[in-house]
């Protein structure tokens, strides 16, 4: 994941898309600049609790 942003790792992995879901990432009209962010301030920015979870889940993901 390292320094990719939220876009970028969408683009790859779509799946993705749920995962961030869950943890109220949106990516709404307001909210577009998330995916230009790295995953650790696009959840900051959107006040994730617990963003190592959020990690763990998404490279999970990425890792199926």
């Amino acid at each position: 994941m390292g320094k990719k942003s939220v876009g970028e790792l969408l683009r790859r992995y779509p799946k993705l898309l749920s995962i961030f879901d869950d943890y109220g990432i949106h990516f709404c009209a307001g909210c577009f600049l998330t995916l230009t962010l790295p995953i650790q301030k696009a959840a900051t920015y959107h006040a994730v609790p617990d963003v190592r979870q959020l990690l763990k889940d998404v490279g999970r993901q990425i890792k199926k």
